[in-house]
């Protein structure tokens, strides 16, 4: 981690109100920039989640909101303090961009599966819980909200769920889903 990054980081925490979330609750003051201390947060532009962010990641909203997929500890500073950190500012704002960027020529681009599988294994990378045989992944995201993100209908996601799960390729609960074989099936 950079200088700036971790000193961004420290001067939110130092210097940030912290916000406690319950489940399925919402912010949408774009005035500040969020640090998430704990659990996992969407940002949504409409009804469609741009991005999910976890623990030490900075959310700088604009023109989105917050909703918490699990209850959710954050540290919230205005943006007006950041001054000092403009440069680390352009560096999200650049590499949110790029996310998005990337994440529209996949939807655009490639078959839905290939899409469904990418992020799910996305979700596997950076929230995945490794236990031995799978990476199980501690949220759980209803077909509807899964086919917003990869542009499909929730039917196409309901067939594709099933075809995986009678080849043992992902297992889904209430408490999230494990990615059982995914990844390799994909490659």
């Amino acid at each position: 981690m950079s200088n700036s990054k971790q000193g961004l980081i420290d001067f939110i925490k130092e210097n940030g109100k912290e916000v406690f979330l319950q489940k399925g609750s919402v912010i949408k003051d774009s005035s500040s920039v969020y640090l998430i201390r704990d659990g996992i947060i969407a940002e949504h532009k409409d009804t469609v989640i741009l991005d999910i962010y976890r623990r030490k990641e900075v959310v700088l909203l604009n023109g989105t909101y917050l909703s918490a997929l699990s209850n959710c500890s954050l540290y919230s500073v205005k943006k007006s303090l950041l001054s000092k950190y403009s440069i680390h500012i352009f560096d999200l704002l650049e590499s949110k961009l790029k996310f998005l960027a990337d994440k529209h020529h996949r939807v655009c681009t490639s078959r839905v599966e290939k899409r469904l599988a990418d992020l799910l294994c996305s979700f596997g990378e950076r929230y995945g819980i490794h236990n031995g045989r799978s990476v199980f992944v501690p949220f759980s995201m209803s077909r509807s909200r899964l086919s917003e993100m990869i542009n499909c209908r929730p039917e196409t996601v309901s067939r594709v769920f099933t075809d995986w799960e009678s080849k043992s390729m992902i297992e889904i609960s209430r408490e999230g889903f494990d990615l059982c074989d995914l990844a390799s099936y994909f490659r």
